[in-house]
């Protein structure tokens, strides 16, 4: 067996599987902020709409922010 040889696939593979795993956490990340930022839009939209009061707003503003 050539062991430099191996330990360079095995290397390669290592990099893409961690190349992979920042993909998949970054992109996790900015859907969570997506998210977030909708349902402050949906709030806003709320009381803009005079669903709620500006207490209820701030309230549940807050609450979302934790």
């Amino acid at each position: 067996m050539n062991w430099p040889m191996m330990s360079g696939w095995l290397f390669l593979t290592l990099l893409i599987i961690f190349a992979l795993m920042l993909v998949f956490f970054f992109k996790q990340k900015t859907n969570k902020k997506l998210n977030q930022s909708s349902v402050f839009k949906i709030l806003d939209e709320s009381y803009a709409k005079g669903e709620i009061t500006y207490q209820e707003y701030q309230i549940r503003k807050n609450n979302l922010k934790k």
